[in-house]
């Protein structure tokens, strides 16, 4: 089962993207994305990104990825939303 976990973050100059993935009931961050906001003419300048799988993409190394716990708890609380609980059908 593959789950991805996307936390954002926005204000009027700024927006923030975490991603997560579940592997053995630990959400890990995959990815890291911090861009300016600019009118919609044009594309947003990346200013910050961290990639696992991409070191070369990556302009930021794992250790200066922010990571608030406030993002940590949204991240969990997304994951907590995904998880159902069920009787065992006998049929």
């Amino acid at each position: 089962m593959f789950i991805r976990i996307e936390v954002q973050r926005k204000n009027q100059t700024l927006h923030q993207t975490w991603e997560f993935t579940v592997i053995d009931h630990t959400l890990y961050l995959d990815k890291y994305r911090l861009d300016e906001v600019i009118p919609p003419k044009r594309k947003g300048e990346n200013i910050d990104y961290y990639n696992r799988l991409s070191d070369r993409d990556s302009n930021l190394h794992l250790d200066n990825v922010p990571l608030p716990e406030d993002v940590k708890e949204e991240a969990l609380k997304q994951y907590i939303s995904k998880i159902t609980v069920k009787k065992w059908d006998r049929n």
